[in-house]
């Protein structure tokens, strides 16, 4: 019978934990389900930074390089890349860019944007940046995509299969959300913009000038030069380059490096090159009495292959918005009136780049041109202003998807430019199958890869 009590106090204490349960259960398990690397919630600032990660890298990973395939920056030489390049693409292709877009970029640009506006003190440029950068992340996705769902887009809880607006009124709605942004930097320029991930290290007034220098790209897009160039006026306007908004890579492998690097030297190497590189080759022959291309070859290239210690280096920033960009606009804008004035305002511009370009490379490479360049005995003689503008504006964009949304708009009108086969120029991204699988909006017959969006056709 010794075992009498101690069996007696086993059953109390039994007894006591299970009448007891509702009062102690919670104080024994708190905290035990939560997974810390599975937050449900987060500050606004890490929602913030998380936003602009993933806005940065779907413009640097795999849309950026399968749009430099189809824009013949780079050629596919391995595997799947290899088809993409000569246009063997599948819907499920597109499935990872979708993903970044639109649950990593816009679902977290969101959330930073509600969680600073429940804020008591609303931090206004806080604010205004996330709407900066969905605009920049949306007017990307829409010129890849067309129609997109937008409006009813990330509101999973109420809406399992939000509608697709046109791509016109994506575009509206993009320019919408960069007024608000340049209004509210205008107002509070002297009001940083915290945990700016970028080479703008929070400047509001550098913020500022992007902003305007992306409404200019997108109203380009469709087609209203007249407005684009009033933005261009504001745009970027340090041609050194401290006024790019570049993202910064350092040489720490899975954390910091720069993508193409990844992708070219550790992820993937022989994927991607430039054995059949058509702005490279336009480099090689691009020398004349007034330009030497040579630094910018070399930037970008590494005999057929992507220069793992210039462009793609581990710790090379990669371009988001640039002054590069800025003046393109106007060199394009001004060259398309088909004007003495217009002539010598778009070679203005192409001047600004071509400074630009030297002061990237530390070199005397280009000189100023003029109209005689362009005339009989010139060193550009025999090439329209247009045209020589279509080609510089193309080996301006090199590595960025802004360069396939380039040459589609001007139906691949670069000197020399044809398809890597058959007759037709990829025009869009297709709608990834995970996309098609879920969502009964995605318009029917889907487009194909030879089909222009809206606003190219």
């Amino acid at each position: 019978m010794i075992f009498t009590k101690p069996k007696l106090l086993i059953i109390g204490l039994l007894l006591v934990g299970i009448m007891g349960c509702d009062s102690v259960t919670s104080s024994f398990t708190d905290g035990y389900s939560e997974n810390p690397n599975n937050p449900t919630t987060a500050p606004a600032d890490k929602i913030f930074t998380a936003g602009q990660v993933a806005t940065v890298t779907f413009l640097e990973t795999h849309g950026a390089r399968k749009g430099s395939m189809w824009a013949q920056y780079f050629s596919g030489e391995d595997r799947q890349y290899s088809s993409i390049y000569s246009y063997t693409v599948t819907a499920s292709d597109a499935s990872s860019d979708w993903f970044l877009a639109y649950t990593r970029g816009l679902t977290n640009l969101r959330l930073a944007r509600d969680k600073y506006q429940d804020r008591n003190v609303v931090p206004a440029n806080q604010v205004a940046a996330t709407k900066m950068l969905e605009a920049m992340l949306m007017g990307q996705v829409t010129a890849l995509w067309g129609d997109v769902p937008y409006t009813e887009a990330i509101n999973a809880d109420s809406i399992a299969q939000p509608a697709y607006d046109s791509q016109a009124d994506v575009y509206a709605d993009v320019i919408d959300l960069l007024d608000d942004a340049i209004t509210t930097f205008s107002n509070n320029s002297s009001v940083a913009i915290a945990n700016d991930v970028t080479t703008l290290n929070g400047n509001t007034s550098k913020w500022l000038k992007v902003a305007y220098t992306l409404k200019a790209r997108y109203l380009m897009h469709t087609g209203n030069a007249t407005a684009a160039a009033t933005a261009a006026s504001n745009g970027i306007d340090a041609n050194d380059g401290s006024g790019d908004m570049m993202m910064p890579h350092g040489n720490q492998q899975g954390r910091n490096q720069n993508l193409y690097y990844n992708f070219t030297v550790v992820q993937r190497a022989g994927y991607l090159a430039a054995d059949r590189s058509h702005s490279r080759q336009m480099l090689i022959n691009g020398n004349n009495s007034k330009t030497d291309e040579t630094d910018r070859l070399n930037y970008f290239y590494d005999g057929t292959n992507l220069n793992n210690s210039g462009f793609a280096a581990d710790t090379e920033s990669f371009p988001i918005v640039t002054y590069m960009e800025n003046e393109l606009i106007k060199a394009q804008i001004e060259a398309a009136k088909g004007t003495t004035t217009g002539d010598n305002n778009a070679i203005t511009a192409l001047n600004n780049t071509r400074d630009y370009l030297d002061n990237k490379f530390g070199t005397t490479n280009y000189d100023d041109l003029a109209l005689t360049d362009f005339q009989a005995g010139g060193a550009y003689a025999g090439t329209s202003i247009p045209q020589h503008v279509r080609n510089w504006s193309y080996l301006g964009l090199i590595g960025q998807i802004e360069g396939f949304n380039y040459v589609r708009r001007i139906d691949y009108n670069v000197d020399g430019l044809s398809p890597v086969q058959g007759s037709q120029f990829p025009q869009r991204f297709l709608y990834p199958q995970s996309e098609r699988n879920t969502n009964e909006n995605v318009p029917s017959p889907a487009p194909g890869l030879f089909d222009k969006t809206p606003v190219n056709s």
